[in-house]
């Protein structure tokens, strides 16, 4: 999350991935039987706060990828 909030310069910062859904793409595929839906749905709530968006916004982007990934990846 340190990530998330770091101050980058404008150049770096479009070459900037969501290091937080990346983070929880690889544990959801890697132990999907600890790293679900509720578990992506609550570091979501934690990054909504964290950068003052809207709340639920990555919540539910969050989500909704996460679930994706434990449909498709076996």
């Amino acid at each position: 999350m340190a990530l998330k909030i770091a101050p980058w310069t404008h150049n770096i910062e479009l070459f900037n991935p969501d290091w937080i859904l990346l983070t929880l793409m690889y544990w959801s595929v890697a132990i999907p039987e600890r790293v679900g839906i509720f578990y992506a749905w609550t570091t979501g709530l934690f990054t909504d706060v964290l950068t003052g968006q809207f709340f639920g916004h990555h919540a539910l982007t969050y989500t909704l990828v996460i679930y994706a990934c434990l449909k498709l990846h076996k």
